[in-house]
């Protein structure tokens, strides 16, 4: 097993920015001593690195302090960044997402969820140290491809991220042809993109990575692969800065009457804040299709509901006509 391969994560995501005016657009600052302010709110950014030597660096910049209160994964965390170490592996990068997600997405306007981290290459023209933002991710297992929104501004270069279950091996280096030659591979990104699509808006997602090694089977210099990072801080800090940016500028203003109007009957109907979540993204997809949601959401606002598996109908109502009216 090339313990190399252990590292590999990755993912990326970009916005779906139609109709933003220059209003829209705000200042990210002080990211680094743990108040990242957006507009008139303020953002949650939540980090998933697979090892904790990943994390020693993004904990030392950010100034996080260990969350004693978290069993299910190391958490670290300031006012307004918490990052969690999900071990590798696609299943564990899927738990430690929505874990933070549902701890605290639901407490601010605007949350970035960021994976960062090590991947391999298999072609020597994406050299170790370099960072990118990965545009498409593939899972090897299941076939699927995940085709994240591109930030405007964002000034790395991207690539696509094949994700496997297990360590790349001689054979897939051996069968790989120009296609896989010009990918990187990992083994988080997948389970980053499937939990996020629970959640969150392709916006919200930013995936990147640093090539390590052009599959190399020898056993990285950690030392080395932690200058990389260290190196790389003050773009991955540019980075969120500018998907902060583009996040918030997307959806602030074009979606705020749906999203007060939601708020207004969320608490008559009994909606948890994942059901809320859950509608927040429909809407939003149904408003970039031209659909105008307020007129359903007033009318359920109007029904009776006493218990909450009354108000999961409605929500279940909701949403299936959102879908149906978008289609």
């Amino acid at each position: 097993m090339h313990i190399i391969m252990n590292l590999y994560g990755g993912a990326a995501a970009g916005s779906r920015c139609r109709g933003m005016t220059s209003s829209a657009i705000i200042q990210i600052e002080n990211i680094s001593s743990g108040t990242a302010v957006s507009g008139d709110g303020v953002s949650m950014i939540l980090l998933v690195t697979a090892l904790k030597f990943e994390a020693e660096p993004l904990i030392r910049h950010f100034r996080l302090k260990k969350d004693m209160s978290v069993s299910a994964f190391p958490v670290f965390r300031n006012d307004s960044v918490a990052l969690a170490v999900s071990g590798t592996g696609k299943v564990r990068s899927s738990m430690a997402a929505v874990m933070l997600l549902t701890m605290f997405a639901s407490e601010r306007k605007d949350t970035l969820l960021v994976n960062i981290g090590f991947c391999g290459s298999f072609s020597a023209d994406n050299p170790p140290g370099r960072l990118y933002f990965i545009h498409k991710v593939s899972d090897m297992d299941t076939g699927r491809d995940y085709y994240p929104d591109i930030f405007p501004g964002l000034s790395l270069p991207g690539a696509s991220a094949a994700c496997y279950s297990h360590t790349v091996g001689a054979q897939e280096t051996a069968d790989s042809g120009s296609v896989l030659r010009s990918v990187l591979c990992d083994m988080e990104s997948a389970g980053i993109m499937e939990a996020s699509g629970r959640f969150l808006e392709s916006q919200q997602v930013l995936i990147l990575k640093i090539v390590s090694d052009i599959l190399d089977p020898n056993i990285p210099d950690l030392s080395r692969l932690g200058v990389y990072l260290e190196d790389r801080l003050p773009e991955i800090e540019e980075a969120i800065r500018t998907s902060l940016d583009a996040n918030r500028g997307c959806c602030g203003d074009l979606f705020s009457k749906e999203s007060q109007t939601l708020k207004e009957i969320s608490g008559s109907l009994r909606f948890t804040s994942a059901m809320t979540q859950q509608l927040e993204k429909e809407i939003r997809k149904a408003v970039l299709d031209g659909v105008d949601p307020i007129p359903l959401l007033r009318e359920a606002g109007t029904y009776s509901v006493s218990e909450k598996t009354e108000g999961k109908k409605v929500f279940e109502h909701i949403r299936n006509e959102l879908q149906k009216r978008a289609f």
